[in-house]
């Protein structure tokens, strides 16, 4: 096809031909790229080898994104099953094609027909516009651990029940919601926020609270379960308003309030453990929604060691 001038080829290569392709073991067909290899103990490449080594081998097409290759001149044969490139640069998708290279026998053992990834080759012949799409196709926004677990069917569980519990509530899994105006803004729950919440006050380890790459990977089964109570969630929520309120009536020195990202969630910690010290429980945790009617007892003038517990 041609897109506004540039001729391109859209493509489902198979995985075996990918090993036909040229300088992926010296590096140099990556040459314009923004990084090489990082080898296969890369989380990423690591996926990309299970997919491949896996039962389902055909769903490889599927999970990937694509390859991004550039080239000064291609030509297509007429019945379309050979394509000739000159000076062939691949500028996104150096991780996937030297996995698969890697992986070269057990790619050679799925049938030719089975097992698929997608190409796009475009004909660009300058120099700056092929810089700048190896620029502009490398630094895309990064998906993060929370991103890919908005749909996972724990959070969607969370989801349903902490807003069937309350009808003017909202539970955010997704970056870049924007709130309802409908729904009460007291009761509006991030997911992000709420992990933090969970490790400052269930997992009591305010430390490890402000670190979200971990809460939503190697945490993410400890502290999110499908039958959390949808009270203690809008518990932790209200003592993260609260402190919030008083953050400017809070006597704390001007670095502490300087880190308020961190330091708001040891206040959260400290909470947690002047209720259960008050409530005679000693070194056990209170369940954050046994503590709502008393996070509710905040006002202008109110501060939390004045509350009676």
């Amino acid at each position: 096809m041609d897109i506004k001038g540039t001729r391109s080829i859209i493509a489902a290569v198979p995985l075996a031909e990918c090993l036909r392709l040229p300088a992926i073991l010296d590096g140099r067909l990556f040459r314009r790229n923004v990084r090489q290899f990082l080898g296969t103990s890369n989380k990423v490449n690591r996926g990309l080898l299970s997919t491949i080594r896996g039962e389902r081998p055909r769903d490889f097409f599927f999970f990937h994104n694509g390859i991004t290759a550039l080239c000064e001149k291609f030509e297509l044969s007429e019945d379309r099953t050979r394509l000739i490139l000159e000076d062939l640069s691949v500028v996104n998708g150096c991780q996937s094609l030297a996995t698969i290279y890697s992986a070269s026998e057990s790619v050679r053992k799925v049938p030719a027909n089975e097992a698929f990834i997608l190409f796009r080759f475009y004909e660009i012949p300058q120099r700056d516009l092929a810089d700048k799409i190896s620029t502009y196709t490398n630094s895309q926004t990064a998906v993060k651990p929370r991103d890919l677990r908005s749909n996972d069917q724990v959070m969607i569980s969370l989801k349903r029940a902490y807003e069937a519990a309350f009808s003017d509530a909202q539970f955010i899994t997704q970056r870049g919601t924007v709130r309802d105006p409908s729904k009460d803004a007291e009761k509006v729950v991030d997911c992000a926020e709420l992990a933090k919440a969970m490790m400052a006050w269930q997992c009591q380890r305010p430390n490890n609270a402000h670190n979200e790459k971990k809460l939503f990977d190697e945490h993410y089964k400890t502290l999110f379960r499908p039958d959390y109570n949808p009270q203690s969630i809008l518990a932790l929520q209200t003592w993260l308003s609260a402190i919030e309120r008083q953050w400017q009536n809070l006597s704390l020195r001007d670095e502490l309030k300087a880190g308020k990202s961190y330091v708001r969630l040891h206040l959260l910690y400290a909470v947690s453990s002047l209720i259960a010290y008050a409530s005679g429980q000693g070194d056990k945790v209170s369940y954050p929604s046994a503590t709502l009617a008393i996070a509710r007892q905040f006002s202008a003038d109110v501060l939390p060691w004045q509350l009676t517990v």
